[in-house]
């Protein structure tokens, strides 16, 4: 597993204790992740900021946003870029 997906992992989990026996994969999608709403997508993006340190569009955190599409962006800030 790589230590960006374990860290987006933990973070989910951290604030969506319901996810805690989920099995979060590359191909999981946010809306899969229990309880996802807007509000989840705000405070997503906050984990996400403060952890890598990298500026990620609220609309990029769209239901149908895969974690590893969520990698990418993280990885390539580039791409947050391209899919505006």
């Amino acid at each position: 597993m790589s230590d960006t997906l374990e860290k987006i992992r933990d973070g989910i989990q951290e604030i969506f204790p319901e996810a805690a026996d989920m099995e979060i994969t590359n191909d999981t999608t946010l809306e899969e992740i229990p309880d996802w709403d807007s509000m989840s997508a705000v405070n997503l993006q906050g984990y996400i900021e403060q952890t890598f340190q990298v500026i990620i569009p609220q609309d990029l955190l769209a239901d149908e946003t895969t974690i590893q599409e969520v990698i990418s962006y993280v990885q390539d800030p580039e791409k947050i870029k391209e899919a505006m």
